[in-house]
């Protein structure tokens, strides 16, 4: 053997992936993900994961049906199940009405036998679907079967387009090679009689790491909620200038349908022009922040992701000092505060979004408006309920290195952003 060389124990953490067709994009960004995790913690915390798929573990082979010889050659012992659908639930079996429900079945049955042995996790991509890929009946099996883990107490997460997949999928995982890991830590530490009082340099370099987290939670929480207040006062503006022009404009087109009474066509004109350009306004004002603020969710993710396995270390090894304690209560307590801000304003654009999408259609530049407004609207709505999850998921994963167990807040039933 080399001089320097030493042998180690790895734990291997077997990864099962399903799905069925059109979500080759999300599969590979999992293998990508896992290959980033696997580059940076395998080592210092002697465990990593291996990804089971048909891609890699599959060979052709005779059986009842295609699923039959799946079943014979991929490895049955795995630790964690990661399910995902879109707009496919798949080819029945001569077992279930889908290879994916089939493979998922069989990990809820491992679970259920021994709930340490295997852990599951379930993904729906909600994403408008291309036209020509559209299939009403697969359609409505996914939404028959994300209704059915519902009902039996299983806990998925949506997710909308590839760039939100990432952040989340990094994040859980990160939290599985912790809670898998558990232990691991504490007891190299003991072995090697390091403690809270001696660090080395590599140590420092640790807990150097983690300030910065703290600093980056700290600078992403200001500035979603700077954001978020600019919004929320633009929109609470906009209403209100809003309110006084409809008013002019509903009598306009009670006139219009009755046909009683003079109608000001000029006057009538200028209202609905003035409307329309109250609705470009809004849009031009809020739109630039728009991408920031989805960028900034899947920042604090991605940051909290990297981040828990280094708080899992300097847990053990500072043994929750108390500096280190009120630095991570008090990002807990930003973020309550950001997810309560982002439903806020999430519910008061819901609230109003229906009453606009009733506006007449008297002119083209106000139809334009409308459209542009609509869009905006939808994407603020979808950007807030984004960042809720995240934060969410976020605020779990800090709670659950601070009391060793998954926060409980805000996690009854399934979740659907």
């Amino acid at each position: 053997m080399p001089r320097g060389t030493e042998l180690r124990s790895e734990r291997v953490i077997a990864v099962f992936v399903s799905s069925p067709s059109g979500l080759e994009a999300e599969r590979e960004r999992l293998e990508e993900i896992v290959t980033e995790l696997n580059l940076t913690w395998s080592r210092k915390f002697n465990a990593r994961f291996e990804l089971i798929m048909w891609e890699t573990h599959g060979f052709p082979g005779i059986g009842e049906d295609p699923q039959e010889v799946l079943n014979q050659e991929l490895p049955d012992d795995y630790d964690l199940y990661i399910g995902m659908m879109w707009g496919r639930f798949g080819t029945p079996t001569g077992r279930a009405a889908s290879g994916t429900q089939e493979e998922y079945l069989h990990a809820v049955q491992r679970f259920q036998s021994d709930p340490k042995r295997t852990k599951v996790m379930f993904y729906f991509k909600d994403a408008p679907i291309p036209p020509s890929l559209i299939d009403p009946a697969q359609l409505q099996k996914v939404q028959e079967f994300k209704q059915s883990l519902g009902e039996e107490g299983t806990l998925y997460w949506c997710f909308g387009q590839l760039d939100d997949f990432g952040p989340l999928l990094r994040l859980h995982l990160s939290r599985q090679l912790q809670d898998f890991t558990r232990g691991t830590i504490e007891d190299t530490l003991s072995n090697s009689g390091l403690d809270g009082e001696q660090k080395s340099q590599d140590e420092w370099d640790d807990e150097l790491g983690l300030l910065e987290l703290q600093d980056l939670f700290g600078e992403t929480i200001r500035e979603t909620v700077e954001i978020s207040q600019r919004v929320t006062s633009e929109w609470l503006k906009f209403g209100e200038r809003v309110t006084e022009r409809n008013k002019e404009i509903h009598k306009i087109t009670a006139a219009i349908q009755s046909a009683k009474g003079t109608l000001d066509r000029r006057r009538a004109k200028a209202l609905i022009d003035g409307l329309a350009a109250e609705m470009r306004r809004f849009v031009e004002r809020v739109k630039p922040d728009l991408p920031r603020l989805r960028e900034l969710s899947r920042k604090a993710a991605e940051a909290m992701s990297r981040g828990i396995l280094i708080e899992s270390e300097m847990y053990a090894r500072a043994r929750m000092t108390p500096e280190y304690k009120a630095g991570a209560q008090e990002i807990l307590t930003g973020l309550g505060q950001l997810i309560e801000r982002l439903q806020g304003l999430h519910d008061a654009i819901a609230s109003r979004r229906s009453e606009l999408s009733r506006l007449p259609r008297l002119t083209t530049e106000m139809n334009r408006a409308r459209r542009e407004l609509g869009e905006t609207l939808d994407a603020i709505m979808a950007g807030t309920l984004e960042g809720k999850s995240l934060y969410i998921e976020t605020e779990k994963s800090l709670r659950a290195t601070l009391d060793g167990q998954d926060s409980k807040a805000q996690d009854e039933g399934p979740r659907v952003p």
